[in-house]
C-alpha cells in the first residue's frame, strides 16, 4: 500500500497513498509529515505548496473546517438549550404540585408531555394531571386523565385506587368495583382497596333503596363556585356561615390550587316569612388569604376558623383562629397556637362543654395523609394540652377531614 522514494528533484521522502495517513517521523527527514486523506502523491502536495494556489486551498479547508465546526457547536447548543427547556418545564410543573397548585399544574404538566418523548415520562405526567383534577374536585376529568396514564402504562399500583375512587363518584359502580379488586390483589395490606370493593358492591342497592332521609339543595346559598362547610352562628338557628369562593370574596388573586378566588367566610339570615337573605361576605374576619371552615362555640360567642396563606409555589401550613363575638359583629381572627406553624391544623369542630378541640392536621405520627387529633383543657380559660391522635378507630390512610361534633 505504501511505497517509499526520494524526489529527484530535491531529494525529500515521497509516498504513495491511498487511504493511508502519516503521524510521528518519517526515516529519512526527521520532518514531521502532516495528516493527509486520500492524497496519492505526497510529492504533488509538496509542488503544491509553492504554487500560489496553495494559500488559497488552506484558506478554503480552514473555510470549511469553520462552518462544520459552527454547525455543530449550533446543534449541541440547540439541543441543550431545549433540553434545559423541557426540565425546566418539568421542574415547574413538579414544584406547582409539590406546593399545592394543582390548578396551575395541570396546564405546566400538559405543557411539558408535548415535549417529551420518553414514554415512562409521559404516563406519570399524565397520572400527575389526572391527580391535579381529582384534588380539585372534577372527577368527570380525573377520571379521562386516569385512563389515558393506563393507555400509558403507568405502573405505580395506586394508580387503581385513585381511579377506582373517581368512578364510584361518577356512579359508574361495575367499572370502580374492577379497578378496586386490582389495588386489593397488589396492595392486599391497604384497607382502602377492601373497602371500595365494599362501596361499590352495596352503592347500586343504596340507590335502589334509599333512607328516609331527604337531600335538598340550598339553592339560596349555593353559587356556581364552591359553596362548603356550613354552620349555624346563632342559638335561635337564623343565621348560616359558611365557605365560599364567590365573586365576591375579598381578594383579587386566584387560588392555584383551585383557580377560582380565595375563599372567605359568609354569612346568610332567615327572615320571619322563612325566607334566606342573599349571602355576603363576614368582613371582619375574612382576609386575603384562604378563610373557612367556621365553627362555634355551645354560646356562639367564639368562633373557630381555618386561615391558610400563601405562597409562590410555596405549600403554606393552614392554621386555626380565633374570633370572639361583639355585639353584631366579630373580633380580628387570632391565631390558636397548637402546633408549630410549618404544621397544617385545620377545620376545627368544638366539643359542646368547649373543654376539647377536635382538628385535622398532618402531622407526623399519624396514621394517613391528614388525620383527626385532637387538644383538650381543664376548663374554657385553661391552655390547650398536647395534641392527641384518634387512633386507628376513627383515622385510615387516606383523608380525614371536617370533623363534626354535636
Amino acid at each position: 500500500m505504501m511505497k517509499y522514494g526520494r524526489c529527484p528533484s530535491t531529494g525529500n521522502c515521497f509516498s504513495h497513498l491511498k487511504t493511508v495517513y502519516f503521524t510521528g517521523k518519517s526515516s529519512c527527514s526527521d520532518r514531521g509529515f502532516f495528516i493527509i486523506h486520500k492524497i496519492r502523491d505526497f510529492y504533488s502536495f509538496y509542488n503544491l505548496r509553492k504554487s500560489s494556489n496553495f494559500i488559497s486551498l488552506i484558506l478554503t479547508i480552514m473555510k470549511k473546517t469553520s462552518i462544520i465546526l459552527l454547525l455543530f457547536s449550533v446543534l449541541i447548543i440547540s439541543f441543550t438549550e431545549v433540553e434545559g427547556q423541557r426540565k425546566g418545564r418539568d421542574a415547574k410543573a413538579n414544584a406547582a404540585f409539590q406546593a399545592g397548585e394543582y390548578y396551575e399544574a395541570i396546564d405546566f404538566y400538559k405543557d411539558a408531555y408535548n415535549r417529551v418523548s420518553d414514554r415512562s415520562k409521559k404516563a406519570e405526567m399524565v397520572f400527575k394531571v389526572a391527580e391535579c383534577y381529582r384534588i380539585t374536585g372534577n372527577p368527570r376529568q380525573a377520571e379521562l386523565w386516569y385512563r389515558k396514564s393506563m393507555q400509558l402504562d403507568y405502573q405505580d399500583p395506586y394508580l387503581f385506587l385513585r381511579h377506582g375512587q373517581v368512578l364510584l363518584q361518577n356512579e359508574k359502580h361495575d367499572d370502580a368495583l374492577e379497578q378496586f379488586k386490582k389495588y386489593n390483589e397488589l396492595v392486599p395490606d391497604d384497607p382502602r382497596g377492601k373497602w371500595g370493593i365494599e362501596s361499590a358492591s352495596n352503592a347500586a342497592e343504596w340507590i335502589d333503596n334509599p333512607t328516609g332521609y331527604v337531600v335538598e339543595n340550598m339553592r339560596y346559598f349555593n353559587s356556581f363556585e364552591r359553596d362548603w362547610s356550613p354552620a349555624y352562628s346563632t342559638s335561635d338557628y337564623m343565621q348560616v356561615f359558611f365557605t365560599s369562593t364567590r365573586e365576591d370574596a375579598q381578594g383579587n388573586e386566584t387560588h392555584g390550587a383551585t383557580g377560582e378566588s380565595f375563599a372567605d367566610i359568609f354569612s346568610s339570615s332567615l327572615d320571619r316569612k322563612g325566607k334566606w337573605s342573599v349571602p355576603v361576605p363576614v368582613e371582619s374576619v375574612n382576609s386575603d388569604f384562604e378563610d373557612g371552615a367556621p365553627n362555634f362555640s355551645s354560646d356562639f360567642s367564639t368562633m373557630y376558623m381555618t386561615r391558610c396563606k400563601k405562597g409562590k409555589n410555596q405549600k403554606l401550613a393552614c392554621q386555626i383562629y380565633v374570633s370572639q363575638r361583639q355585639g353584631t359583629n366579630w373580633s380580628e381572627p387570632e391565631a390558636l397556637k397548637i402546633l408549630e406553624d410549618t404544621i397544617t391544623v385545620a377545620h376545627p369542630a368544638i366539643s359542646p362543654d368547649d373543654l376539647t378541640l377536635y382538628f385535622v392536621s398532618d402531622r407526623p405520627g399519624g396514621i394517613g395523609e391528614n388525620d383527626i387529633w385532637k387538644v383538650t383543657r381543664e376548663t374554657p380559660d385553661a391552655p390547650w394540652g398536647e395534641p392527641l391522635n384518634l387512633g386507628e378507630q376513627i383515622n385510615t390512610p387516606g383523608n380525614e377531614l371536617f370533623p363534626y361534633v354535636s
